[in-house]
């Protein structure tokens, strides 16, 4: 792939020849190299990763993506590309004029390079030092939904959500149907004055009614058999008035209700307590695995009251006592949904029947006539009963979005209120109305309403059965669903652990030989836990360090490139991700790379030079990839080279005749190479604490230490009787004698030169002959097939030097 970047971010123009391989940006801050990342990204998907996310609803790509003088042209800003496709050369093209669309030419290769384009689009090609945490750090529920989107499973998490609101829906119409079969219940309670609902105390206070028709008994609760085969009798009352013992019975629902007023406000406070329990769990769910901490705490902890990880001592009280509080904490708050529910049915329950019971009520004080009434306190009555009401068919949601009432619960069941401007004056006026229908009219009118209210008390029941069905069923799906879109998910997220776990193994062999993941579902969460030193599983950034951290974004996000690009773009661009990895660890990342990317180009820029020269040094990329950029102003944007081949830099300084700047160069730059190979080599050089080391400390390190292995490989390649590779190495070592003598002689050259200034006493031709012996010597160390530092690899077989292809492989056991 060859890059043309036309007016993108701080790009006026550059192209950047990537020649289908591994290519290094490096260079200071601010010079531009991003700018090459956000122009790949750009001509990938036609949009920028930069302008994506929280924090950029103001920063569209139109206008912050282009030059600063091509805002208002933006058909001039513009990425090209030059690729391969089936040993076929394809041009691509965007620009920012029309960002969806994306000229291929020629025009036949369109759909394949679409195809290929499609997981660039899920934006898992691009990692950036600022996304590097995205999956470690995050929170489960976000990390569930951004990997999700990342492998284009969308759609289960939509479904997901879908079957939660429906049962959501079941859930509030169920409260809803309970609520009003308890009011239908309680209608023939107080119809027919009796004390506890049943259906056999109902059928038998209808037949003692139907006797005074000289009726028969019924044996079933149907509206067509309370007056079957009954002679009319004229009534002498509406059929939805309601009689004085109605009246009276409503009278003494509402009482009841205020009677447990104290019992439904304990309730609510129970309530608000659990949604605290609720709240503080959904900080501990992410925190589940501190569970195990807390059980290894308790089992070490001492009376001393020391913490046995910091080292701190416990000052608030018995330590021990507490860790066991906080694993219970663990434990209790999986029982809160259902308290939650319960709870709330029985306080809507309540509220409802006292907001029916007044209606009720209201209805016979129109009946009767009475006037004086306060309708502003009636009707902020009925305001907070039936907010109440509400709240009670989601409380969570109400009380997570800061919606719950502080002070008005108790406003609901306001005793003065109701007796005053209610209950007194219909008692007044029924004291003085007394009974004014016969025994038989009574019956009769009761019998009549009592065929309304038992069709609505079936109708409620039917609908309270088939509520309960649907939120059986909504619960029982959402289950399915969840073991379902585990078992699918589970075998994507056991794919991606395992490659998470041996891409981190692999930069960790050292000390993280054991090291194991887990990536599990909790509901709409996503949780990683990682092993930490076999003490157990925890949050990545509950105990690692930054440096840890860092490497396990880095993993998780090759985790999920390997399986996104399985039949995909194969092009992966690292943007300055390796900030907090120490050297060490970088050359991991470059024995990764090489062992499990092979066929993946990627575009690394990095402002760390050191870096940038490991990566040549291991063979990621080659010098002619290897692109400088070293400075940038706004007119002419980036200014760049490739990074010179060391010898043609000398050479050039000879064909001058600048000897004093060829010798520094030859020096500097020997000290970095054998800093280098006495790292790969595990060379052992003299402690200084300033860590600045010459030449002299590291060159004779490393050649002493190579002319040991090589020892041993010839020893070891003699005793398994392999007779070919005993005499190559028997030969290396001849030449390899040879090579060193020469260097060691004119390494005092150099010294001189440099230290001592006399330049004039050294012709061309005499470090002509300096040059040509170092450029053999730092051929020892390097493999002529892949061009990567040889270096030592310990593992727990045998120890071995080789290089990144393979080419050079030795056995140095002692």
């Amino acid at each position: 792939m060859n890059l043309e970047i036309n007016n993108i971010r701080g790009i006026k123009k550059a192209n950047i020849e990537l020649n289908g391989s591994n290519t290094v940006i490096f260079g200071p801050n601010g010079t531009g190299k991003s700018a090459v990342i956000d122009s790949l990204d750009f001509l990938l998907k036609g949009k920028m990763t930069r302008f994506m996310g929280e924090g950029t609803k103001y920063l569209p790509i139109t206008s912050y993506g282009g030059h600063i003088d091509s805002i208002k042209t933006p058909e001039k800003v513009v990425i090209k590309a030059k690729i391969l496709l089936n040993d076929s050369e394809v041009l691509l093209e965007r620009n920012f004029a029309k960002p969806s669309s994306l000229k291929v030419s020629p025009t036949s290769y369109k759909k394949i390079v679409e195809e290929h384009l499609e997981t660039a689009k899920l934006g898992q090609h691009i990692l950036s030092r600022r996304e590097i945490l995205k999956f470690i750090n995050a929170e489960a529920g976000k990390r569930e939904k951004q990997i999700l989107a990342l492998l284009d499973l969308n759609d289960i998490g939509n479904l997901r959500r879908d079957f939660v609101k429906v049962n959501s829906e079941a859930d509030k119409e169920l409260k809803n149907s309970t609520s009003n079969f308890e009011i239908a219940k309680n209608d023939l309670c107080v119809l027919i004055s009796v004390e506890v609902f049943s259906e056999e105390s109902i059928i038998e206070k209808i037949n003692h009614m139907r006797a005074l028709f000289k009726g028969t008994p019924i044996i079933s609760l149907q509206p067509e058999e309370i007056k079957s085969s009954l002679e009319p009798y004229l009534p002498g009352a509406t059929e939805d008035a309601l009689t004085n013992e109605q009246v009276e019975n409503y009278i003494k629902s509402v009482r009841n209700i205020l009677e447990d007023k104290s019992n439904v406000l304990l309730k609510e406070l129970e309530l608000k307590k659990l949604f605290e329990d609720i709240k503080t769990e959904s900080k501990l769910r992410y925190y589940s695995a501190y569970k195990k901490l807390f059980e290894a705490g308790i089992s070490i902890i001492d009376k001393t009251n020391i913490c046995p990880l910091c080292g701190k001592e416990w000052t608030e009280g018995d330590f021990k006592s507490y860790l066991e509080d906080r694993s219970k904490e663990m434990e209790l708050s999986k029982e809160n949904k259902d308290k939650i529910s319960k709870l709330s049915l029985d306080i809507k329950k309540k509220t409802d029947l006292l907001k029916d019971d007044v209606k009720k009520l209201l209805k016979a004080r129109e009946q009767f006539q009475i006037d004086e009434i306060d309708e502003k306190e009636i009707e902020n009555f009925f305001i907070i009963i039936n907010k109440w009401s509400t709240i009670m068919l989601e409380p969570l949601k109400y009380f997570e979005e800061g919606k719950w009432p502080k002070e008005d619960f108790e406003k609901a069941f306001n005793k003065l209120f109701l007796e005053e401007q209610i209950i007194n004056p219909l008692e007044k006026i029924l004291k003085l109305k007394g009974d004014e229908l016969s025994e038989q009219q009574k019956a009769w009118d009761t019998l009549t309403k009592m065929e309304e209210k038992v069709k609505k008390y079936i109708e409620e029941l039917k609908k309270l059965e088939n509520a309960q069905l649907f939120s059986k069923r909504a619960q029982k799906a959402l289950e399915y669903f969840n073991e379902s879109r585990d078992i699918i998910l589970g075998e994507i997220y056991n794919d991606l652990e395992d490659n998470f776990v041996t891409f981190y193994k692999e930069l960790h062999s050292e000390d993280e030989e054991s090291f194991k993941s887990k990536l599990s579902h909790n509901d709409a969460e996503l949780l990683l836990d990682v092993d930490f030193y076999g003490k157990g599983m925890f949050p990545p950034n509950a105990l690692h360090s930054e440096g840890h951290q860092d490497s396990m974004g880095l993993c998780l996000f090759f985790a999920l490139n390997k399986y996104l690009s399985a039949n995909g773009l194969k092009t992966i661009a690292l943007d300055d991700v390796v900030m907090s990895i120490d050297r060490e660890h970088r050359k991991s990342i470059c024995d990764l790379i090489n062992k499990f990317f092979k066929s993946e180009q990627f575009i690394i820029t990095t402002h760390d030079t050191s870096w940038a020269k490991q990566l040549n040094t291991q063979g990621i990329v080659s010098k002619r990839n290897m692109l400088h950029f070293f400075n940038w102003n706004i007119d002419t944007g980036p200014i760049y080279e490739l990074d010179e081949d060391l010898w043609d830099q000398i050479g050039n300084d000879l064909d001058r005749n600048d000897i004093p700047a060829a010798a520094y160069k030859l020096r500097r730059n020997s000290e970095w190479y054998f800093e280098n190979v006495c790292d790969f080599l595990s060379a052992k050089i003299p402690y200084k604490g300033t860590h600045q080391w010459e030449l002299g400390d590291l060159a004779p390190s490393a050649i002493s230490t190579y002319k040991e292995y090589l020892k041993r490989a010839k020893v070891n390649s003699e005793k398994i009787g392999n007779k070919e590779k005993f005499e190559n190495l028997k030969d290396l070592e001849k030449n390899s004698k040879e090579i060193i003598n020469n260097a060691q002689i004119e390494q005092w050259v150099i010294n001189e030169n440099v230290h001592y200034n006399r330049w004039a006493e050294y012709s061309k031709k005499d470090f002509e002959d300096v040059v040509e012996a170092y450029k053999n010597l730092f051929g020892l160390f390097m493999c002529n097939s892949c061009n990567s530092m040889i270096s030592v690899n310990r593992g727990k077989s045998d120890p071995t030097l080789s290089c990144s292809c393979g080419e050079i492989f030795w056995n140095i056991k002692k």
